[in-house]
């Protein structure tokens, strides 16, 4: 067979269509764990085709605004200074707008072996001139607290004089989500701008968290480019240089800005103009940094890349998921106690916010960096003591993780939410998803499993652990008349559905997928207490006043917690499926897009609590996490049958009664169906996740950050279910299937501090261990398993 060779390491545009342009800001962003910054033109201000947008790790600001007699209060990510601005002028014209001239060439670049933002274009302006100019722009990955940009003009057609300015625009508000446009989006405050030691410098200061955001560069022509003046620009808020330049016909003239960047975070800077200006004075070299970019991204590529060989065009894709989930979090981040938001430092989406989507992003970084995931983990223990005031405010014990978490750990999930189809707020419910202490918990053990970081669980998982089994314990209520415990209260991961129909009272009764995922957690639990060291167990019990009596109730309720179950179908939540039937297709004729059947169900005064419905997968959600095996366990010793058709009678249920309005839905069903053996309709589904954000197949949401969950987990959609690698405490399984459209597939990764490179084809499947291991390792094949490590180097595996 042969197979198409493509260009797999840039994702590159070579037709302006302005209407896409704020989506292919997002996905050719540049970032370094520090901070992200949109690909938007340098010479464009916030219009309705470009969104400038910089964004810290961390900084958050909250404002109030006062809406129809109501007081809403958001915490939202800071869209910081904008320091690409820009721009350039001919003769004494007046400053390029691209919009408005005849755009003749185009090409719009993300490079993603070293991470350049590259554009060339060729317009010709209202007076007929013709114009190529080239720009480039990098984070760099070395020096978190650096940036660089180079731009560049050629006169085609013409003479004279070229200007160039570049500034640092502080006069921005947050505006890059329309449905938050009515609330208060002014988030900073110039406080200072000049000039010091040479170098331009903008101070801000977000006007309630009072974190100061600096940015100070230092700009210079092109080598052997003659200026014929440089002028300081002082407007209010955007302090700039300006150098004018010849022109030649046929030559270009331009400029090298390098920029630096601080906050006044406690966990970033205590002086950061100074820090600044110092950064500066070490990294004015702009070929070297851009030397040691291209090498620190090497090193990350050969920990990080999956290479594919396929007849479909995946591997870019590949890469540009696995990019972007490195430009939000890498070894940069360990420290920033920022952890990592649902959509990327991307954009405005959420707000920023820290959700459940964790649980899809940190397998990769088990694999890879779990220095990463330990990161992540630890902007929760942080956070750990409000979550027990949020508990014991709610009225139960233990800890409960907000739904939605910023930088302070309280719970960040507004009360109430317009809707766009008619313009109306309505209530917000989500908060009630506790399970993302759950996921949280699983994110723990595998962690753990990964890594048997002893010291870790010792210091802070294992209180995390009991402190959350001991909310699930308490939620969780004895009906003596069915003999069963109840969770009632707590809403899924459907999201759609937010109390039991005809009910006044917000919340379900028995989410399996919650519950299934708490006996889980009670059983990991309880095993921990049997065989984690004694002297760490009695530290963290004497902590936080832990009991023998909890382990005995913890026993109790994980034998004998509520299922709801007709004729094999596990039901979402208790009277799910009592509920009616929803005419999707007749929704499709009038809608044509109904992935949020929320919103057009409420818009028609209706509600999904009514209908059979899911926004994602739910219940099929149990599938994702747990293997078959514990999954069917766990039901028959709760007392329910489970037959070998339950996981493929489930799947077909449920799937058609799936809206999908949340694109981390493709990637489950593509990993469930697998499972199954429907291997076509789990590749389709495989190829329908890699294309969500460039396709942009929720209909404008890319532009608002890039789904990160859905990125990452096409990334370990490969590993788990192509390669069929599985890690547990006991060690490596290994249970290879390679779709028809894929040849080849090679990887490195980690476990247990030893690096493994793993190659697959059609035929044999071959592990390699990398360097010294200490240790030797079980590798699990089929019905048996041999061991990898200290003798052995080296196993082919015949499938």
């Amino acid at each position: 067979m042969k197979v198409r060779v493509r260009n797999v390491w840039n994702l590159t545009y070579k037709n302006f269509d302005k209407n896409k342009e704020k989506q292919r800001e997002v996905l050719c962003a540049i970032g370094n764990g520090y901070f992200v910054t949109r690909a938007t033109f340098f010479e464009q201000d916030n219009g309705k085709f470009n969104y400038p947008g910089t964004y810290f790790a961390g900084v958050y600001n909250r404002n109030k605004t006062r809406i129809k007699g109501k007081i809403i209060e958001n915490e939202d990510l800071v869209n910081c200074p904008n320091w690409l601005k820009t721009n350039f002028k001919i003769n004494n014209g007046s400053w390029i707008n691209i919009l408005d001239c005849e755009i003749l060439e185009f090409k719009k670049q993300i490079d993603l072996s070293c991470g350049i933002y590259r554009r060339i274009i060729k317009i010709k302006d209202k007076d007929g001139q013709i114009s190529e100019i080239s720009t480039e722009a990098l984070a760099s990955l070395k020096n978190p607290h650096l940036g660089q940009l180079k731009y560049v003009v050629k006169p085609i057609n013409y003479i004279g004089k070229i200007s160039i300015k570049t500034q640092l625009d502080g006069n921005i508000i947050n505006d890059n989500v329309k449905r938050y446009q009515k609330l208060n989006q002014k988030h900073l405050q110039i406080l200072e701008q000049g000039k010091k030691s040479g170098f331009v410098y903008l101070v801000c200061k977000t006007k309630n968290s009072k974190i100061k955001i600096v940015e100070t560069f230092f700009v210079q022509a092109l080598e052997k480019i003659n200026c014929l003046d440089q002028l300081s620009i002082n407007d209010k808020g955007k302090p700039g240089t300006e150098l004018i330049f010849k022109a030649k016909q046929g030559q270009e003239v331009g400029i090298k800005k390098i920029v630096s960047f601080y906050t006044s975070r406690k966990t970033d800077s205590k002086d950061p103009l100074n820090d600044s200006i110092k950064t500066l004075k070490d990294n004015l070299s702009y070929l070297k940094n851009l030397q040691e970019n291209k090498k620190e991204w090497s090193k990350y590529w050969g920990l990080a890349d999956v290479k594919i060989q396929s007849q479909d065009s995946i591997q870019r894709n590949i890469r540009l998921h696995i990019y972007h989930t490195l430009i939000t979090a890498n070894l940069n981040s360990i420290g920033l106690d920022a952890s990592i938001p649902a959509r990327g430092w991307h954009g405005e989406a959420y707000r920023g916010h820290i959700f459940w989507d964790e649980i899809f992003i940190t397998p990769f970084y088990n694999l890879t960096f779990p220095k990463v995931t330990k990161e992540i983990l630890m902007y929760r223990y942080r956070r750990l003591n409000k979550a027990r005031e949020h508990a014991k405010r709610e009225g139960f014990e233990g800890v409960m993780f907000p739904w939605q978490s910023a930088s302070t750990g309280i719970e960040e999930t507004p009360r109430i939410r317009i809707n766009p189809l008619n313009d109306k707020w309505e209530s917000d419910n989500s908060i009630r998803q506790y399970h993302i202490s759950l996921a949280i918990a699983y994110e723990i053990i595998d962690y753990f499993n990964h890594t048997n970081d002893k010291k870790f669980m010792a210091d802070y998982g294992l209180e995390m652990i009991f402190e959350i089994c001991r909310f699930w314990a308490d939620i969780a209520k004895f009906n003596k008349k069915t003999n069963k415990y109840e969770i009632i209260g707590a809403m899924g991961p459907n999201e759609y559905h937010e109390k039991i129909s005809r009910s006044n009272d917000f919340g379900l009764k028995d989410n399996a997928y919650t519950n299934i995922l708490a006996v889980w957690l009670l059983n990991k639990a309880i095993e921990l207490n049997e065989n984690f060291d004694k002297i760490s167990l009695n530290k963290i019990k004497k902590k936080i006043d832990f009991s023998k009596q909890e382990i005995t109730k913890w026993s109790k309720i994980k034998n004998s917690l509520n299922l709801s179950m007709q004729h094999g179908i596990i039901s979402q939540y208790d009277g799910f499926l009592k509920l009616k039937e929803l005419n999707f297709s007749e929704l499709k004729k009038e809608y044509n897009n109904i992935q949020r059947i929320d919103r057009i169900l409420k818009s028609k005064n209706d509600t999904p609590d009514n209908y059979q419905v899911s926004k994602q997968a739910d219940l099929l959600m149990i599938y994702y996490l747990l293997t078959e095996n514990e999954l069917s366990e766990i039901i028959q010793n709760l007392g329910y049958s489970y037959s070998k058709n339950t996981l493929e009678d489930n799947f077909n249920y449920y799937l058609k009664r799936t809206s999908h309005g949340s694109t981390l839905s493709f990637v489950v069903h593509a990993n469930v169906a697998s499972l199954i053996g429907k291997n076509k309709e789990s590749y389709k589904w495989f190829l329908d996740s890699l294309q969500a954000d460039t396709k942009d197949v929720q209909g404008g949401t890319t532009q608002e950050g890039i789904h990160l969950g859905l990125m990452t987990s096409t990334v370990t959609h490969v590993i788990r279910v192509f390669l069929g690698l599985r890690i547990k405490k006991e060690g490596i399984y290994l249970k290879p299937s390679l779709p028809n459209n894929i040849e080849k597939i090679a990887f490195n990764f980690k476990y247990k501090g030893i690096l493994f490179n793993v190659k697959i084809d059609k035929k044999f499947l071959k592990l390699k261990v990398i360097g010294k291991s200490k240790e030797s390792v079980k590798i699990f094949f089929e019905k048996s398993f041999q061991y990898i490590g200290c003798d052995k180097k080296e196993i082919i595996l015949n499938y």
